[in-house]
């Protein structure tokens, strides 16, 4: 009997149905059984904890995504001032493919940030900042899931904005900026125009650890590359302003940018990848802000002096 109902991914989202899943990768490993508290991530990607590792496993048609992941976890490996997980193992189980990675220390930057102080936010944005520069300069891996994925970063691009502005107006865009949307985005071509580099794809602060130390806050962990592709690095730019907040200018510095780099140009390319995020609600953002998508270009993305 299968442990894995892959043609039913309602069964599968079920924590509890993927107890005898779990088991099977972890005694293949030496690792206790985790309890259903130790799951992260139900469905076709069912992520939990086991010990000392973390365990990814990926249906089979997430397989790429998977191999992809695995190629930029094994390069970015030691390479960066802020760890990353190290894969330790790797297996198939009924054509699902599956990760054993290190897990690091620290909480989620998500969870902290609100108790943290200006000089702390803006020390650990400029880290973030040099963290995926410093990514962003490796060779890039030669691996066809990364160079040839199911779906390119172009053809994903193109397909979110052919429905941008139905998926804000069903989040209650006010008229006035859904008109101004399809004048503003700019053209896919000119959002994929940089040279191609490594991309990590989701550095939210769910996806960035931090350690509390007595003395200063740091940096311990950048996890989760699921979403790691190739593509321009304006792309790593925009999960981490949506967020950073008035430590933006911190982490564009950190990045090695300077204030005559942010060019009007490259803050609508910058704004345009955001709003071409699938989950991105544009009338949060608007509320209480300028009145055009290119003043909320400026300030999402200031100039790095004004807040480093």
């Amino acid at each position: 009997m299968s442990l894995l109902p892959v043609t039913d991914f309602r069964v599968l989202a079920a924590a509890a149905a993927q107890l005898p899943v779990v088991a099977a990768v972890c005694g293949r490993h030496g690792l206790p059984a985790p309890s259903l508290d130790d799951f992260r991530k139900v469905g076709e990607i069912i992520v939990f904890r086991a010990d000392a590792v973390v365990v990814k496993l990926a249906s089979p048609r997430l397989h790429p995504q998977l191999a992809a992941e695995r190629a930029a976890l094994d390069t970015a490996r030691g390479r960066l001032e802020v760890a990353t997980p190290t894969v330790v193992a790797a297996g198939e189980l009924e054509d699902w493919h599956y990760l054993l990675m290190s897990r690091l220390p620290g909480r989620s930057l998500a969870g902290v940030w609100p108790q943290l102080d200006g000089a702390t936010r803006r020390s650990l944005a400029a880290t973030l900042g040099r963290a995926l520069a410093a990514l962003h300069a490796l060779p890039i891996p030669t691996l066809p899931a990364l160079a040839s994925p199911p779906e390119t970063l172009s053809a994903r691009l193109s397909r979110l904005q052919a429905t941008v502005v139905e998926r804000q107006r069903m989040r209650g865009l006010p008229a006035p900026w859904l008109a101004e949307l399809p004048h503003y985005l700019a053209p896919v071509d000119a959002l994929l125009g940089d040279p191609a580099v490594l991309l990590h794809g989701d550095a939210t602060p769910f996806n960035v650890l931090v350690e509390l130390a007595a003395e200063r806050p740091r940096l311990s962990g950048l996890i989760d590359f699921g979403d790691a592709c190739l593509g321009p690095r304006e792309h790593d730019l925009v999960a981490p302003a949506l967020y950073l907040g008035a430590a933006t200018g911190a982490f564009l510095t950190g990045l090695g940018l300077t204030g005559g780099d942010l060019s009007r140009e490259l803050r609508r390319r910058l704004l345009s990848h955001a709003l071409l995020a699938e989950h991105l609600d544009l009338t949060r953002l608007v509320a209480a802000r300028p009145t055009s998508l290119a003043a909320l270009a400026e300030e999402l993305w200031p100039s790095p002096e004004r807040n480093s």
